[in-house]
């Protein structure tokens, strides 16, 4: 699976192979792009996490960068598209990543997420994070339970005057 992750054509097949889904559901891509464009939200409201606290002191890039990563988990755990746009992206999501995003939350449930920062390299206002996201889930479809999954991503920030956010990950 992890060699199939990195080629992004063969991404949604991956991904719909480790939740349970059949191989070559095309069907499943497509919905899952199709229920994307409801789900990708258009009000964006800035987070405190994100290093923006009004008129206090912004947070040091690191600290608001695995605030963040938390919110990230937290709404995988979820299953919260709205909190992912509005406080982690702070901004319409990816159209890539947010087909990665709902085929996992359409396909899987009762997620239980840990990120570990494997590396975290910030310039100036740019950040890339490598992140080895594990998780255990349960498949929608048949309630069979999947523990230890991983899959190595690599995240890339982006500061902005009103905080940090995640402009997009890689897998």
């Amino acid at each position: 699976i992890a060699e199939l992750l990195d080629d992004p054509s063969a991404t949604s097949l991956a991904v719909a192979n480790a939740v349970g889904g059949e191989e070559g559901s095309e069907a499943a891509d497509t919905d899952a792009r199709n229920q994307l464009a409801n789900d990708v939200p258009v009000n964006v409201q800035p987070a405190e996490e994100s290093g923006a606290t009004g008129d206090a002191e912004p947070l040091p890039p690191e600290q608001a960068i695995r605030a963040i990563l938390d919110i990230y988990r937290e709404a995988w755990e979820a299953e919260d598209v709205n909190q992912l746009g509005q406080q982690v992206y702070r901004a319409p999501i990816p159209e890539k990543d947010g087909e990665f995003i709902n085929l996992w939350f359409e396909r899987a449930e009762q997620l239980d997420v840990e990120l570990d920062i494997q590396g975290l390299n910030i310039s100036g206002d740019a950040a890339q994070a490598r992140i080895k996201q594990t998780m255990s889930f349960r498949l929608a479809r048949t309630g069979d339970r999947r523990d230890n999954f991983s899959m190595n991503l690599r995240m890339y920030f982006q500061r902005s005057e009103d905080g940090w956010r995640l402009l997009r990950f890689e897998r």
